[in-house]
């Protein structure tokens, strides 16, 4: 959800922009899933909600990190409710 260059490290929380950019990408991403559905056999995330993840400290030291479709509390987020109306 982070910008290429983005290294603040002060967020407790993604903002709405970065939820809507997570959110739009996560739907170009499952479309283009969806068009090759013949040759992709299933899709693999690493990892469920976003209370843990490989990504927090990555690339940016001290850096927490939202990646997945279910937030810190497991509830869905829009990315989620993106993916699911493919």
């Amino acid at each position: 959800m982070f910008e290429f260059h983005d290294h603040r490290k002060d967020l407790a929380a993604p903002t709405n922009e970065m939820i809507e950019r997570q959110a739009e990408r996560y739907e170009q991403i499952f479309t283009l899933f969806k068009e090759y559905r013949d040759v992709i056999e299933s899709v693999t995330f690493w990892g469920m909600a976003d209370d843990y993840t490989w990504l927090d400290h990555f690339p940016v030291q001290g850096r927490k990190n939202w990646p997945f479709l279910f937030d810190e509390q497991h509830e869905p987020k829009s990315a989620f409710w993106r993916v699911a109306s493919i």
